[in-house]
C-alpha cells in the first residue's frame, strides 16, 4: 500500500466553504487507490458488491465554522449509506453527507443521542447540533450494515487513517471523540505511524500515546501535530447503553475533565 502521508492543500479553512474546497482537493487525490483497495477488497474477501456502503466522505456546514468549540465525533462504521459504486464522484459523496446532515427525523441511536447530549454540555443545542459539529467514522464503508470483514480489510483500515489525518488538519476540531474499542480498529489506532502518517510498519514505532484517564472508561490519545489536545477514546454509546444503563454519567465526567484542563 502506498504511503499515506503527503502534504494538504495550501487553502484557507476559515469558513465552511474554504473547509470543503481543501475536503474536496483532499478526496479527488484519494479517491482512486480508496476505490482500487475497495476492488481488490471486493475480489479477495468475497464481499457482495451490493452490500458495500459508499465511500463517507464529510462535508462541513457554516454553523461548525463558527461554533465556538468544534467537536468531531468518530465511530466504527456507518450501518447502511447506500450503495457503493466505483463510478461515484466525490461531489455526488459530499452531497450525500450534506442531505443527511439536513434530514429532519429525529434520529434516536445511541450514537446519534450521545452525540446531541455531548454537543449539549458546550452549548451546541438541538437543533443545531448536526451542523455545528462533525462525525465521521474509522471506516469509511460498511458491508451489509457491520464492519467489513478479511484479511484485505487491514490494509483500507490503514489507508483510512490516513485519510483521518489529514481530514483533522482540514476541519481543525478543538475536542475529538473515537466511540468504539472495538479490537479491531483500537489495534490499527494503536498501530499507525501517528507523527510520520505512514501505515504500520513493525520495524518503526506507532508514535501515539494513550493514557488512562479513567480506567476501561476514557483513554486520552496524544499524537502532537495530528490530534487535537482534546483527543479521547470511549465505548461505543450503544455498549454504553447496553452495559451501564446509558451514558450520561460518562458525558458529564469527560465535559468536566475538557473543561477543568
Amino acid at each position: 500500500m502506498e504511503n499515506q502521508g503527503g502534504s494538504i492543500p495550501e487553502i484557507s479553512v476559515d469558513s465552511a466553504d474554504s473547509m470543503n474546497q481543501a475536503l474536496r482537493s483532499l478526496y479527488e487525490s484519494r479517491l482512486p487507490e480508496l476505490v482500487g483497495e475497495i476492488e481488490q477488497c471486493i475480489g479477495k474477501c468475497g464481499w457482495d458488491r451490493g452490500k458495500v456502503s459508499k465511500l463517507f466522505l464529510m462535508n462541513v456546514e457554516e454553523e461548525y465554522a463558527t461554533a465556538p468549540v468544534k467537536i468531531l465525533f468518530i465511530g466504527r462504521e456507518t450501518c447502511g449509506w447506500d450503495t457503493y459504486s466505483e463510478s461515484d464522484t466525490v461531489d455526488k459523496l459530499m452531497k450525500y453527507y450534506k442531505d443527511i446532515t439536513y434530514k429532519i427525523e429525529k434520529r434516536t441511536s445511541p450514537f446519534w443521542q450521545f452525540r446531541q447530549d455531548f454537543s449539549d454540555e458546550f452549548g451546541i443545542t438541538e437543533p443545531n447540533f448536526r451542523r455545528a459539529t462533525l462525525w465521521s467514522n474509522l471506516s469509511k464503508i460498511d458491508v451489509a450494515k457491520k464492519r467489513p470483514l478479511g484479511l484485505g480489510f487491514g490494509n483500507l483500515s490503514q489507508a483510512f487513517i490516513g485519510l483521518f489525518i489529514a481530514e483533522i488538519e482540514i476541519v481543525r476540531p478543538d475536542i475529538l471523540l473515537i466511540l468504539t474499542t472495538d479490537g479491531h480498529y483500537k489495534w490499527h489506532v494503536n498501530n499507525y505511524g501517528w507523527l510520520r502518517n505512514e501505515p504500520f510498519d513493525k520495524e518503526k514505532p506507532s508514535e501515539l500515546t494513550r493514557t488512562a484517564l479513567i480506567p476501561k472508561m476514557i483513554d486520552h490519545l496524544m499524537a502532537p501535530g495530528r490530534l487535537p489536545e482534546h483527543t479521547y477514546q470511549i465505548s461505543h454509546p450503544g455498549y454504553l447503553r447496553r452495559k451501564h444503563g446509558g451514558h450520561d454519567e460518562l458525558i458529564k465526567q469527560l465535559a468536566l475533565l475538557i473543561k477543568t484542563d
